[in-house]
């Protein structure tokens, strides 16, 4: 399950993202180990901001990058993506799963910082069915795949139109 929620967040993920050239659509920040993080950035040449209910809202994938690192947060539940706080570090079921995940290109292309049942986070989602709008915050500790090194993402907060796939 949890091969097959990841091979279809990556999917996903390379086939919607799109440059956001009006910041005044939205927004996609965080503190990443003490280091502010705005998707987007002031110098970046790949930008992108990403929000995508699919499977009658049953599935987000809700994404903010820039030319040097990307925040990706996915979320399956069975009852719909509804306005509550989601664990960031659920094991994948039938009826649930979510995770976070954190990269930094110029560290390790193949492997980011990822949520897990010992490295955990939170988000809170606020949906706006009628202007087609979604909200909240979210933070999370991740581990980077092939060490021990962990990562500090705080602060998170995010408000962009969404797409219904």
């Amino acid at each position: 399950m949890k091969k097959i929620f990841s091979v279809a967040t990556l999917a996903l993920l390379f086939l919607s993202c799109k440059k956001n050239n009006n910041p005044s659509d939205g927004y996609f920040t965080a503190t990443i180990n003490g280091s502010s993080f705005l998707a987007g950035g002031h110098q970046s040449f790949v930008v992108y901001t990403s929000a995508q209910l699919a499977d009658t809202s049953h599935f987000l994938l809700l994404s903010g990058g820039d030319d040097n690192q990307n925040i990706n947060i996915t979320l399956y539940d069975s009852n719909g993506i509804t306005n509550k706080i989601y664990y960031l570090n659920n094991p994948p079921t039938v009826a649930y799963s979510s995770s976070a995940e954190y990269r930094n290109y110029g560290k390790d292309i193949s492997h980011g910082y990822v949520t897990d049942a010992y490295h955990t986070g939170v988000i809170n989602i606020q949906l706006d069915t009628l202007k087609h709008r979604i909200s909240g915050s979210f933070s999370f500790k991740g581990i980077f795949q092939s060490s021990t090194d962990s990562i500090n993402v705080t602060n998170g907060k995010f408000s962009l139109p969404y797409i219904n796939q």
